[in-house]
């Protein structure tokens, strides 16, 4: 053999242990990354599933935000609010800088001590000026409306759901309603409580002319029982007619007594008279 091919074939030899050692190499780092395939393929095929439920709660989550924007609106302002209960208006840090324009409707959101919150209502922009405006309520305001309003960091809004507003119209229809029906009944009671009144006083004046009692007149020239009242005439009346009767009963006790004194008178006089010397009875006879 021809030197140079003994020189290639020793040279061969290291060539073919260094592919030996890297094909080793080689194989290792192939099973390694096999079985991080397999295994990613393992946590791919765990987490698929949840990748499904991922994207329909995204589209979902989309679908809400979407609707909720579409019937709420995309802005809402927390926002500086000091109550007027006495007027029913609020202060709002919120201008012309926030795009409030004069004559703009605005719903506004009591923020609790807890998180939540309370719809207190829709406000109409008043005086709008480039950092504060003045909303007054969009309704008619009642005693009592204004109860529980606290000045603090209020949630305003330019839109809400129809269901909102048009339940809180139905409610102040209702309340409305209901006013008018008070009203009535009040006006009625107190018609009622004057038609008492009344009865009251011409019971009164009834029994006083029964009675007698200072709601009768006192005009001498009235007869007594429009003056002292039917009972106490009637009593009087009947105190004259006692005496009368005692009176009568005297004067017939008198009448008697002297008829009896004259019918004694006449006995005792018949008696003396047959006392009397009689005439002869001749002289009788010739009479």
């Amino acid at each position: 053999m021809h030197w140079s091919g003994k020189l290639f074939a020793w040279l061969l030899v290291p060539l073919v242990l260094v592919a030996m050692l890297f094909t080793a190499k080689l194989i290792k780092v192939r099973n390694s990354w096999t079985a991080k395939i397999e295994k990613s393929k393992d946590e791919y095929n765990k987490l698929a599933p949840q990748l499904v439920a991922a994207q329909h709660d995204l589209d979902r989550t989309w679908g809400d935000w979407h609707r909720a924007t579409v019937t709420w609106g995309q802005r809402v302002y927390q926002a500086q609010t000091n109550v007027n209960p006495a007027a029913g208006s609020v202060n709002v840090s919120l201008g012309t800088s926030q795009g409030i324009q004069q004559g703009q409707w605005l719903y506004g959101f009591e923020i609790l001590p807890d998180g939540s919150s309370i719809y207190r209502g829709d406000f109409v922009a008043q005086t709008v000026r480039e950092g504060e405006s003045l909303l007054v309520p969009n309704w008619r305001l009642r005693a009592g409306d204004t109860d529980g309003w606290q000045t603090g960091n209020w949630r305003w809004r330019l839109m809400l759901p129809a269901a909102y507003p048009n339940r809180f119209d139905e409610l102040e229809q209702t309340l409305v309603q209901e006013d008018e029906l008070f009203n009535d009944r009040t006006q009625t009671l107190a018609i009622q409580q004057q038609l008492i009144a009344t009865a009251n006083e011409q019971l009164k004046l009834r029994e006083a002319e029964l009675v007698g009692g200072p709601e009768l007149p006192k005009t001498e020239t009235l007869d007594p029982e429009f003056r002292d009242g039917l009972t106490a005439t009637l009593e009087a009346l009947e105190e004259d007619r006692n005496a009368e009767l005692v009176r009568i009963d005297r004067l017939r006790r008198s009448v008697r007594s002297l008829n009896q004194q004259v019918q004694q008178t006449q006995t005792e006089n018949r008696e003396l008279v047959n006392r009397l010397p009689q005439p002869p009875e001749q002289v009788s006879q010739k009479r």
